[in-house]
């Protein structure tokens, strides 16, 4: 308590007041990646004063399971898509030129609280096991391709699992048949793609008969005053 104090002091870490404090973890959501994300700042923030209730809890926790704990412890839908997109595009510049960096600031992380760094070339020998019984593969090799790339390729085939190509470009089609605004985001060009999401709907003939027929539709509806205040596609139906 007295370290977190001393960092309030210093304002290495800040504090507000009801839902803007900041010197607490919280439960992180099972699904809730923002949560996690948020939980782990936190948790790099604060801690010298967790590692140092972990080891309190270490020797003197209520019982052998808390004890036990211890030792292992120490807007819409075109926004929507658009974030995915960046968080698929980010995370892929992560993989192909992150490592360096974030090695670097793990190496200061543990300089600064006396974490001993492991030589990036030595052997890599797994906990319990000897030497002899080891992997013949390095440190690096192990924290930079079977922890660093497994994870972020995880998280990358998780987005591209549940936001498909053709799902993505499904949902932002749609999005360009909302009416608010005048139809701002009306585009030609996504309707027909969404078109030819459904070959059995859409002959190649009635495709081109298409293009002409919403050019149609977009002058029908503007001076239209019924349409002028709808609020979403429910509404245009």
């Amino acid at each position: 308590m007295t370290k977190t104090i001393e960092a309030l002091q210093s304002g290495e870490i800040s504090s507000g007041h009801g839902l803007n404090q900041e010197i607490a973890l919280k439960r992180v959501g099972d699904t809730r990646w923002g949560s996690q994300y948020g939980t782990i700042l936190r948790l790099i923030s604060l801690f010298p004063s967790v590692l140092n209730v972990l080891e309190y809890v270490k020797e003197d926790g209520n019982n052998s399971e808390h004890r036990g704990e211890a030792c292992h412890l120490l807007n819409d839908i075109v926004n929507a898509m658009a974030l995915v997109k960046v968080s698929k595009q980010r995370l892929q510049t992560i993989r192909d030129d992150g490592w360096s960096l974030l090695l670097d600031e793990v190496s200061l992380f543990c300089d600064k609280h006396n974490i001993t760094i492991p030589k990036m070339d030595d052997t890599f020998v797994s906990q319990g096991r000897s030497r002899r019984k080891a992997q013949n593969i390095s440190n690096l090799h192990h924290f930079q391709v079977e922890i660093f790339y497994q994870v972020v390729d995880r998280q990358l085939q998780e987005l591209n699992n549940r936001f498909t190509k053709v799902n993505t470009e499904l949902l932002l089609c749609i999005a360009c048949l909302n009416p608010r605004h005048s139809f701002f985001v009306f585009d030609k060009k996504k309707l027909i793609q969404l078109a030819q999401f459904y070959p059995l709907e859409f002959s190649s003939t009635q495709l081109l008969a298409l293009d002409s027929q919403l050019e149609n539709f977009i002058l029908d509806v503007h001076p239209d005053d019924q349409f002028s205040n709808l609020n979403g596609i429910g509404a245009l139906a």
